[in-house]
């Protein structure tokens, strides 16, 4: 009986075969791509660049990462996109055209508390002078039901305007209008305690408690982006002056305890956990208000 025999030579015939197929299927897909290429689509994308320059980053990102076959349709998307923006000034960038003018009625949401603090924007690291952006937050809904509204970016999410305007010079007016005496109705909660804790504890839980153990007295931020990030400012890979620090950080709890309702009086804070690299600023922005950390 014969015996065939296997020397190999099968299976190097087929690797031989499988690596020309794979050769030939990249040459056809590379010519199909240098085929419908447009050469003047990197001309186009630098008018674009220039023309969005200064304006938020994402448009730019967008456009750039949008697939060929619709970078056209993403271009004037964007145009408008950015135009209704300017026009409207809901842009986080800098400039004066993007802030809300003095007297204005958004000025006067922000000094009243009818619009909160949801985040900032930093012009001059040194001087931390920064671009706060404002929206009308309906605390009902967190105060009414802590579970199905337990982060504060749920909140965000359903603010149908958002606008900007320099943090300092409206912590500034909005203490004066406080000496004032004119407006009793409209003040600052003070801050009467922060939550650090480590990932997974159990923390939300905690803010949940927090607010409703007296939901009409009482305003949670469970994990809201400007205290964080104020307390991340001054790092140690930098000259920072911790006084200015300091102070920024009053700023920026001082405006999100601006409140026109009568019954709220406590305000407490839930920090993501990152912050706790940060606790020792807290500490030195507020050295009387308690804190607790949460692990397990």
């Amino acid at each position: 009986m014969n015996v065939k025999e296997n020397d190999g030579k099968g299976a190097r015939n087929f690797r031989a075969q499988l690596i020309t197929k794979i050769v030939i299927l990249v040459l056809v897909v590379t010519f199909l791509i240098f085929l419908t290429h447009d050469p003047s689509d990197a001309a186009n994308y630098g008018d674009v660049y220039e023309e969005f320059k200064g304006h938020d980053s994402h448009l730019l990102e967008d456009i750039q990462n949008a697939p060929k076959v619709n970078r056209h349709a993403m271009k004037e998307k964007h145009r408008d996109k950015a135009a209704f923006m300017k026009n409207k000034s809901l842009m986080r960038g800098a400039g004066k055209k993007y802030q809300v003018q003095s007297g204005s009625r958004e000025e006067e949401m922000i000094l009243s508390g009818q619009a909160t603090l949801i985040d900032f924007h930093v012009l001059n690291g040194n001087n931390f002078d920064a671009i706060g952006t404002f929206c009308e937050v309906d605390w009902h809904l967190h105060k009414d039901d802590p579970p199905s509204y337990a982060m504060f970016r749920s909140l965000t999410e359903r603010c149908e305007k958002k606008f900007s305007a320099p943090l300092r010079e409206m912590a500034e007016k909005a203490r004066a209008m406080d000496l004032s005496g004119k407006y009793p109705s409209i003040k600052s909660i003070p801050l009467k305690g922060v939550v650090f804790h480590e990932s997974r504890c159990g923390s939300t839980l905690v803010a949940n408690s927090l607010q409703a153990f007296a939901p009409e007295k009482t305003r949670v931020y469970s994990e809201s982006q400007p205290p964080v990030s104020a307390l991340k400012l001054c790092s140690s890979s930098r000259t920072c002056d911790e006084q200015k620090h300091i102070e920024f950080i009053k700023d920026v709890v001082f405006l999100m305890g601006r409140t026109n309702d009568k019954n709220e009086e406590f305000m407490f804070f839930k920090i993501q956990s990152i912050g706790t690299l940060n606790i020792h600023k807290f500490r030195n922005a507020f050295p009387d208000i308690p804190w607790i950390f949460v692990y397990r």
